[in-house]
C-alpha cells in the first residue's frame, strides 16, 4: 500500500469540495476551523478512534462564529439605515435650497433626530478615533473625498447659520437643520462601509464594536424611555 493511500485510510489528505475552498470576506477563521475540527471528529469516529478535540475548545469556536454573523448582520443593518438616512437628507436640503419648506416642515426635524440615533452607534466602529480619516481612506477614492467634502460643507453651513441666523429658534433654520446630517450620514456611511468591504477591522474588532454599539442604542433607550415617563425632566414650579 502506498503513503498515500495509508494516509487516507488513516482520514488523512480527504480532497476538500469544491466551492468550499474560497472563504468570503464574513466567514473567518472561526468558522473555518469549527468545520474542520467537527469533520476530523466525524472521520476518526468512522475509522474506529476516538476524538482528539477539546470539546470546549469546539464550543469556543461556535460561539465566535455565530457571534461574527450576528455582528455583520446588525453592521450591514447600519449600513441600510445609513444609506436611507443619506438619500432623504440629500433630497431634502435640496429642496431647502430650492426655495420649498414643506417638505423641511414636516420631515426636517425628524431626519435631524434619526441622523444623530444612527450615527452615534456608528462610532463603536471607529478602530482609532485620532486616525479616523486613514479609514475613511480605505473606501474607494471618489467616496471617501466626497465624504470629507460634504462634511467641510455642513460645517461651512452650521457657521453661516450660527453668525447669520434665519429664525430665532435653531430648530426653524432650514439650511442648517437639513445640511448638517449630510456630513454626518456620508461619514458614517464610509465608516460602515470600511468595516464590511475594506477589511479594516478584525472580525473580533467587528464582534467587539457590535457589542459597543448596542450598548449605545440600550443606553439611548433607557434615556429615551426614563425622559417619556418623566424623569429627565425638570421639576414644574406651582
Amino acid at each position: 500500500m502506498s503513503p498515500s493511500d495509508e494516509r487516507r485510510r488513516n482520514g488523512e489528505n480527504w480532497p476538500q469540495p469544491f466551492g468550499l475552498r474560497r472563504k468570503s470576506v464574513h466567514t473567518g477563521h472561526g468558522r473555518g476551523r469549527a468545520c474542520n475540527l467537527i469533520c476530523n471528529q466525524g472521520r476518526r469516529r468512522i475509522h474506529g478512534r476516538s476524538p482528539d478535540v477539546d470539546s470546549t475548545e469546539l464550543t469556543r469556536l461556535i460561539k465566535e462564529s455565530v457571534a461574527a454573523r450576528f455582528a455583520y448582520a446588525y453592521v450591514s443593518l447600519l449600513l441600510v439605515l445609513e444609506s436611507l438616512l443619506f438619500i432623504a437628507s440629500l433630497l431634502l436640503h435640496l429642496s431647502v435650497l430650492l426655495g420649498t419648506r414643506g417638505l423641511f416642515a414636516e420631515f426636517g426635524a425628524v431626519l435631524f433626530r434619526g441622523t444623530f440615533i444612527v450615527g452615534i452607534p456608528v462610532i463603536a466602529f471607529i478602530k482609532d478615533s485620532i486616525r479616523w480619516r486613514d479609514q475613511l481612506r480605505t473606501c474607494p477614492t471618489w467616496m471617501w473625498k466626497a465624504a470629507l467634502t460634504l462634511g467641510v460643507y455642513s460645517l461651512v453651513v452650521l457657521c453661516l447659520q450660527a453668525f447669520f441666523p434665519e429664525r430665532a429658534s435653531f430648530s426653524e433654520q432650514a439650511l442648517a437643520v437639513s445640511g448638517f446630517p449630510l456630513g454626518f450620514d456620508a461619514i458614517a456611511f464610509c465608516i460602515i462601509y470600511s468595516v464590511l468591504w475594506s477589511g479594516y477591522l478584525t472580525k473580533s474588532d467587528v464582534a467587539k464594536g457590535a457589542g459597543k454599539s448596542l450598548l449605545m442604542v440600550f443606553l439611548g433607550l433607557v434615556a429615551f424611555l426614563a425622559y417619556r415617563a418623566g424623569y429627565l425632566r425638570h421639576p414644574k414650579n406651582y
